[in-house]
């Protein structure tokens, strides 16, 4: 008899807590708009998407990402891109090379890949180095302060 009140708990918390959704939010792509630059979301590969608070944000370029999360207070709880496969991958398992042509939407040449292996290919192709998510925020962070 008491195990009924304690269920009842336990969903109505469990509703509480952003639906209980923790991948990426759902992109239509052609459809939805960046909430940074607000251009149509076309690209798969170079989408990116973020949880944070109990909002959901879709970009259209990782270098958005960045932008709309620097401007804002806190950190997400949960961020994720593209990797090569066009798979989604949480930001922390993520790394990242930068194509110095640009070669993204809003050509912030910010390539996110599956594996470090990866991203040291490409960066060998780029002439540039591979990075992990924290390394890339604070080298976007000191550009902002030049």
């Amino acid at each position: 008899m008491r195990r009924a009140p304690i269920a009842l708990a336990l969903l109505l918390l469990a509703g509480c807590t952003d639906g209980g959704r923790v991948g990426p939010p759902e992109i239509l792509y052609g459809v939805d708009v960046c909430d940074h630059c607000r251009m149509v979301i076309s690209e798969e590969r170079h989408a990116a998407a973020a949880r944070p608070g109990e909002g959901e944000r879709r970009f259209d370029d990782p270098g958005c990402m960045i932008d709309y999360l620097g401007a804002q207070a806190g950190a997400p709880i949960a961020a994720w891109v593209h990797d090569e496969s066009a798979a989604w991958l949480p930001i922390e398992e993520a790394w990242f090379v930068e194509d110095p042509d640009g070669g993204t939407p809003m050509a912030s040449g910010i390539l996110a890949f599956g594996s470090r292996e990866a991203a040291a290919g490409a960066a060998e192709r780029y002439a540039s180095e591979p990075r992990s998510w924290a390394a890339l925020l604070a080298a976007a962070a000191e550009r902002s302060v030049d």
